[in-house]
């Protein structure tokens, strides 16, 4: 329920925990103080109010591994808890393979352990024992022989964990330990005796006294038996009159309310919207006389509307309204322009470029020389010669293209071309000819002389 904090302070070394019944050695040390007393207490998990050891410490230690230490805080104290050593437990498959003659052995002593402790009034630790050969018989390795032997020792075991429960008024535990001991002996007259007194005590005196009758018909007669019996019918009796009490407070509560003056009948509500429905909806008359009633003092209302419009007109006439002369927007097509936008418009018109004639294809050719019949053409940016002086050949000229360059700088190009040309020839003692005729010896093409 959330009432016990565990905390781990050392883990322990392997995965073996202590079972209910089974021998183990703690040690307890009482507060958080680690000056406390430490006691080393050595007893079976159930039976700790026979060493003073507390429930709690019990629950704590049932969950815990071999040399683990952890603290245990409960509403009342806290405790530091370590297990030093615990018995080993069999596993199932352990049990399973066991011979049938120790699993008998084994059963027959955790029973009489149940017993023993059942007989000095420790309720708790006998249940745990019963159980604990449950254990043993659910898994054990079922055989034929063993069958009868193993099936009375269940039955025993079962029987004898109801008469715990019977003691500790646990009725409902009572009733199924009897009937799993009915799976196996179903006319077991312990079981029906035993069974018989659960029901009793939860008041279902019909099933405990039907019980009570199988026993009474195979001839069990025990002043037990007697003296439950009587305490069935004398339930029964008592049942019966406080039903029958019961019953007469019914009846006449029942009686009470028709004797009473009966309501008015709730109305409906149509009933209701005819109450409330005013004179001029009753009928289709005055439902009619109604509307045109409205109708009338719809108009009336208008027609004064009208003539107190038509007062208010007459003593404030309306004024009349000057007619504003609308500006006349300027045409996008009329710009107006000032003597300096004329000047600037000239000079922009004196700037531009000739533009070219729709239809006529201009290409701009590279201004080439040729040197001799077997050199090839020489391109913008080649040098003609490497510039050696006296070997006849004219001064080494860049050959640019004319459309890179203006017109300005083509005209400089061409005339420093034609001094270079002129000094070439006079150097090379070339023949002057007549205006237009190429002279045969000049290695220039473009030579005015």
């Amino acid at each position: 329920d959330g009432s016990l904090i565990k905390s781990i302070l050392v883990e322990g070394m392997n995965r073996s925990k202590p079972f209910w019944t089974g021998k183990c050695r703690l040690l307890i040390q009482k507060g958080s103080n680690s000056g406390e007393e430490v006691q080393a207490v050595v007893l079976r998990l159930g039976d700790g109010d026979t060493y003073g050891v507390p429930p709690e410490i019990e629950q704590c230690a049932i969950t815990m591994t071999k040399g683990e230490e952890c603290r245990l805080v409960t509403p009342s104290s806290n405790f530091t808890i370590t297990l030093s050593s615990l018995e080993k437990d069999l596993t199932e498959k352990e049990i399973y393979n066991l011979p049938s003659d120790e699993l008998i052995t084994k059963t027959e002593l955790t029973k009489k352990s149940g017993n023993f402790n059942f007989q000095k009034g420790k309720l708790h630790l006998a249940s745990l024992y019963y159980n604990r050969a449950f254990r043993y018989l659910d898994n054990r390795n079922r055989k034929e022989e063993d069958s009868k032997q193993t099936n009375a020792l269940e039955v025993a075991c079962h029987l004898n964990l109801a008469q715990v429960y019977l003691r500790t008024e646990e009725w409902q535990a009572a009733i199924a330990s009897c009937n799993k001991a009915f799976w196996i002996d179903p006319d077991n007259v312990k079981g029906l005796f035993r069974r018989a007194r659960a029901l009793c005590a939860l008041r279902f005196y019909d099933e405990s006294q039907s019980d009570l009758k199988k026993l009474i018909g195979r001839g069990e007669n025990g002043s037990e038996i007697r003296a439950l019996m009587e305490e069935v019918v004398k339930g029964r009796v008592e049942m019966s009159r406080s039903e029958g009490v019961s019953m007469r407070a019914v009846l006449k509560q029942i009686e009470k309310e028709e004797n009473k003056e009966p309501a008015e009948p709730v109305k409906s509500v149509w009933d209701e919207a005819e109450e409330t429905c005013p004179a001029e909806l009753a009928n289709e008359e005055a439902y009619a006389a109604y509307t045109g009633k409205l109708a009338e003092e719809e108009r009336v209302r208008k027609e004064k509307e009208a003539a107190d419009r038509a007062a208010y007109e007459a003593a404030n006439p309306p004024k009349k309204k000057k007619k504003r002369k609308k500006k006349k927007k300027a045409d996008p097509a009329v710009v107006a322009v000032t003597e300096t936008e004329v000047v600037q418009m000239k000079e922009e018109e004196e700037e531009k470029e000739p533009e070219v004639d729709e239809g006529m294809e201009y290409r701009v050719a590279q201004e080439k020389t040729i040197v001799n019949k077997g050199d090839d053409v020489i391109y913008e940016g080649q040098v003609v010669n490497d510039g050696t002086a006296g070997n006849g050949l004219p001064t080494p000229v860049v050959v640019k293209d004319d459309a890179n360059l203006s017109d300005k700088t083509q005209d400089e190009e061409l005339l420093k071309n034609e001094e270079v040309s002129e000094k070439s020839c006079e150097e090379n003692g070339a023949a002057a000819v007549s205006e237009g005729n190429a002279t045969v010896d000049c290695i220039v093409s473009e030579c005015p002389a």
